[in-house]
This record gives C-alpha cells, sequence and structure tokens, in this order.
C-alpha cells in the first residue's frame, strides 16, 4: 500500500505538472521572469504528466480494490463526475460570461460552443484535457480487469503492451484531437505502471535496497530530462533552433518518461525526493486542478496590463495562486469531502 508518505510525491507530481503548463502559456504570451526561463512548449509535458498520473491512480485503485461491483461502478462514476465537472462548468460558464464582453473569449459564448462544452464534446483552449480524460475513465475498469486476470504473467503483458502501442500508434498517429483514442497510448502507459507498481509491492522488490537506489536514479534522469527536453533550455544546451512544438508529438517517450518519474519519485531518495515533498510543490498540487481551470483566464485578464513583463508574471502566478486556493478551500474540498474522494 501507499503510505502517506509517498503520496507526499505524487502531490509534487502533480505541482510539476501544473506549473509546467502555467509557465508555458505565460511564455508564449512573452511572461516570464527572464528571457532565459521561458516555457514555452513544455505545457504538453505537463498534461502529459497530469494523463499518467491519473490513470496510475485510478488503475491502481481497481487492482487492490476486493469486490468489483456494479454498485461500486456506478459510484466509481458517480466520483469522477462529481469531482471534475461541477468545477469544469463553473470556470467554464465564467468563460462564457466573459465572451459577452470581451473579444479575447468571444469563441467561448458561441452558442454551439456553449452546448460541445456542457456535454463534453469539445472544449476550447485548456479545456480540451477534459473530456479526454472524462472518456479514458469508461476504460479504466475494463483495463483493469483485463490486468487483474493476469496479475502473474508481468512480462507477458509488458511484451503485449507494447505491441499494442507499437500497432495503434501506427495507425492513429499522435495528434492532437477532443477524442480519447489518440492519448489511449499514454493513459494505457499509466495504467500499465500501476500494474507493475502493485506487482513490485505484492513481491516486496520495493524493500529491496538495489530497488531504491535505483528508484533515486530514475529520478534525477527522468526529471533532468523534463527540463532539458524544453525546448528553450534545449536549444541553449545544444545551440539548436528547435520550435516549442518540436517534442509535442513524442507521446510515448514523454509517457514513458511520466512514468519513470512517478515511480522514481514514489520509492527514490535524495533532494528531488525532499522537493516534490515540499510544502512549496503540495500547495501547487492540492490546487492543482483549480489552477489548471483558471488559470487561462486570469492569464488573458493580465497580459494586456501595461506593466512591465515580470512584473505581470507575478502578478500572474500570485493571482492564480489565491484564486485557486480559494476554489480549492471552499468549492473542491467541499465536494470531495460529500463523496469521500481522496485527496492527493
Amino acid at each position: 500500500m501507499l503510505s502517506q508518505h509517498n503520496t507526499k510525491s505524487l502531490t509534487g507530481i502533480r505541482g510539476i505538472a501544473i506549473l509546467l503548463v502555467m509557465l508555458c502559456h505565460a511564455s508564449t504570451e512573452g511572461l516570464s521572469f527572464h528571457k532565459l526561463l521561458a516555457f514555452s512548449g513544455a505545457g504538453r509535458y505537463g498534461v502529459f504528466l497530469f494523463f499518467v498520473l491519473s490513470s496510475f491512480l485510478l488503475t491502481r485503485q481497481f487492482l487492490l480494490s476486493t469486490t468489483l461491483t456494479p454498485k461500486s461502478l456506478l459510484y466509481y462514476f458517480i466520483k469522477r463526475f462529481l469531482r471534475i465537472y461541477p468545477l469544469f462548468l463553473v470556470t467554464a460558464l465564467i468563460c462564457c460570461l466573459f465572451g459577452l464582453y470581451s473579444r479575447t473569449f468571444y469563441h467561448f459564448a458561441e452558442p454551439s460552443t456553449i452546448m460541445k462544452m456542457l456535454l463534453l464534446i469539445d472544449c476550447p483552449g485548456a479545456f480540451w484535457t477534459i473530456p479526454v480524460e472524462m472518456q479514458y475513465y469508461v476504460f479504466i475498469p475494463i483495463i483493469s480487469f483485463i490486468l487483474i486476470k493476469s496479475e502473474k504473467n508481468i512480462i507477458r503483458n509488458l511484451i503485449l503492451l507494447t505491441l499494442f502501442i507499437i500497432i495503434w500508434q501506427s495507425i492513429f498517429h499522435p495528434a492532437y484531437t477532443k477524442n480519447v483514442y489518440r492519448y489511449l497510448s499514454i493513459f494505457l502507459i499509466g495504467s500499465f505502471t500501476a500494474y507493475v507498481e502493485v506487482y513490485l509491492t505484492k513481491t516486496k522488490v520495493i524493500q529491496k535496497k538495489w530497488f531504491t537506489y535505483g528508484c533515486s536514479i530514475i529520478l534525477i534522469l527522468s526529471f533532468s530530462l523534463f527540463i532539458i527536453l524544453i525546448p528553450n533550455f534545449y536549444n541553449i544546451l545544444f545551440e539548436s533552433n528547435l520550435s516549442q512544438e518540436h517534442f509535442h508529438h513524442q507521446f510515448i517517450l514523454f509517457s514513458i518518461l511520466s512514468a519513470l518519474l512517478l515511480l522514481g519519485s514514489l520509492y527514490g531518495k535524495g533532494i528531488l525526493k525532499v522537493f516534490l515533498e515540499s510544502k512549496f510543490m503540495a500547495f501547487w498540487g492540492r490546487i492543482s486542478f483549480s489552477a489548471y481551470l483558471f488559470h487561462m483566464l486570469i492569464l488573458k485578464l493580465i497580459v494586456p496590463l501595461n506593466i512591465d513583463a515580470t512584473l505581470k508574471t507575478s502578478i500572474f502566478i500570485l493571482s492564480t495562486a489565491l484564486v485557486s486556493f480559494l476554489s480549492f478551500r471552499y468549492f473542491e474540498l467541499p465536494i470531495q469531502k460529500v463523496v469521500k474522494i481522496p485527496s492527493l
């Protein structure tokens, strides 16, 4: 079982993900603390992290569940819906209201767009991930059931997963669409990571010193690669001229890096582990969902201000932190308590 100590690092992973998304969007609008600290293009990496972490946690719940009944499945879907949709609805409607008075948000006020958003068919802007992730929630019980039935065949399942991903990616090339099938490989890697973690826990491999040492190395390497592959940093390090979108279609690469970062953060040690479990990262991890939904609205309101870019960046981050904390404290938490949703 994952201890409370372990889950601190997962909350930190959420913090990493949301900061990558926020800093990317800020950089795209010309906001950063320094031109060398531009994170343009890194937002997709944060989305990959969210997808892998979400599928990992939810799949793991099913793998460790002792019963799988129609009632438990219904409860699962209700919890998922209440965890995502109410706050999404609030932020979507706020954007629609702004769309009535501002060109920046005009597309949110179009009747067809509003209807598609409410039905989770297609969502503009950063909201595009919401219907995609909720679509995968339907597959998680099925995938978990298959993994449970083949619990001891980890090598065979790894080979089958690899073959499936190769075939699937050759048919459905990486692309950013409104449907989950384009991102299926990303989610499957997250679910399989949960399967591997449960297997390693049951076989007590995680208690071995060599495993802890290996995870510590994996944590450093995976985190370092995430930073190095941010286009701006890559260009500085290797004197190249990559575009912001250069790595955006490397779904498998960043899914594997996300899975390794996740496992490394769970069972590794060292300064990165301490950083992920810090109060700063815990704060951003806890408010990550609210921050994801609200940050673009806040950013679009701040960008037109006629002040220094560094000051605007500071105002953006602080405003997002404040609004997201209030949303988390007075909206997310009450709903979670009602439906008894564990909060990382």
